[in-house]
């Protein structure tokens, strides 16, 4: 496994772990969690295949970047969420 696929896994992992902690404080956990796997599917399926199917130029770089920035965006989403959901039970 090169450096590039376990920087990806740990991602992966971070961004599941985290919507799996947002569901479990979620009142509508159903609908949190599958539209949220429903964007997270649509974004990777689309940036992988552009990975693997698009190397010409040095432009896989360029999707795997994509693909980290558009991850981290989503986790911050989600880790805002699960903030304010974490505030709202403490009240």
């Amino acid at each position: 496994m090169n450096e590039d696929n376990t920087i990806l896994l740990l991602c992966f992992l971070i961004f599941w772990t985290t919507l799996f902690g947002l569901t479990k404080t979620s009142k509508k956990w159903k609908i949190t969690l599958f539209s949220n796997l429903i964007v997270h599917v649509i974004y990777s399926s689309y940036l992988f295949y552009e990975l693997f199917n698009n190397p010409k130029g040095g432009t896989s770089l360029l999707w795997f970047f994509y693909l980290l920035f558009i991850l981290a965006v989503h986790e911050l989403v989600i880790l805002t969420a699960l903030v304010i959901n974490l505030f709202k039970r403490k009240k």
